[in-house]
């Protein structure tokens, strides 16, 4: 306790049981101690210990550039919060009581919002030759509170243990098909995956591949409902397959195969 006192200056007399209790991952549970701390590597910190020679912000450049001016009250940070969370984006003096009560109030939220606009602040900063667009931070951090919601059942949608996501079989006869694909728009590159499984969950066929470039644009623009990138479970049967395969024909051999593959079965 000594040696944490005198190298980052934790408080003995804090009691910080509720931040490791909390329902997150432990990578931001441990930064968020930090933060409260005041001992995540701000100007502040670096300046305290030698390492910079002004404890201004580097974004703003307006005020010194503490854990919450870093986290919440730059103009930077205010930007991704008034977009991620608008109910959280508040000008903050107690990082402590904001964490507590933010917590309580959307956890999930709270986690993935400090997790990202500390990771926005740091690229910003220190990789200015890969540039991060506001609008994919903020799309990085939803997917992780979904992430989180999904993995604690915490959703309005997973609230019960009931609704949890899991492979469910289909009807007695019929196949299942699992896809997914991600599209990298500056490389205007795609790849996909497929698995399919019977009425018994045995595990029949699967393929992966990536499609060229100049079809990639024209497979994100189909309705989702009828393209790879299915989030939820599909059940098909022959004649469905048969009408989306003469849909996408003229796409990609490679894409094509998924639902070839299908008629085989």
């Amino acid at each position: 306790m000594w040696l944490l006192e005198q190298k980052i200056r934790i408080n003995r007399n804090c009691n910080f049981l509720w931040i490791w209790r909390a329902n997150i991952s432990k990578m931001v549970t441990f930064l968020i101690w930090l933060a409260i701390n005041e001992s995540l590597p701000t100007s502040v910190f670096r300046h305290r210990s030698g390492l910079a020679a002004s404890d201004l912000c580097p974004l703003c450049g307006e005020e010194s550039e503490t854990v919450t001016h870093c986290l919440l009250n730059c103009s930077r940070a205010r930007d991704f919060w008034s977009i991620f969370s608008p109910s959280l984006s508040l000008p903050v003096s107690d990082l402590a009581s904001w964490v507590r009560f933010a917590l309580r109030y959307a956890e999930a939220v709270t986690a993935a919002g400090l997790w990202w606009q500390w990771r926005f602040r740091n690229q910003l900063i220190f990789n200015q030759d890969e540039v991060w667009s506001l609008s994919k931070v903020v799309f990085w951090a939803r997917g992780m509170v979904h992430d989180i919601e999904a993995c604690l059942c915490r959703s309005p949608f997973l609230r019960s243990p009931i609704n949890c996501l899991t492979w469910s079989k289909p009807p007695i006869g019929l196949h299942k098909v699992n896809c997914d694909a991600s599209f990298f728009q500056n490389s205007n590159r795609a790849g996909f995956g497929c698995v399919i499984r019977d009425e018994e969950g045995a595990w029949l066929k699967g393929c992966s591949g990536q499609l060229p470039p100049g079809l990639s644009a024209a497979v994100r623009s189909l309705p989702s409902g009828e393209v790879l990138c299915w989030r939820e479970n599909v059940v098909c049967n022959q004649s469905f397959v048969k009408q989306i395969l003469g849909k996408l024909s003229l796409l990609s051999s490679a894409f094509v195969k998924v639902w070839k593959m299908l008629m085989k079965i």
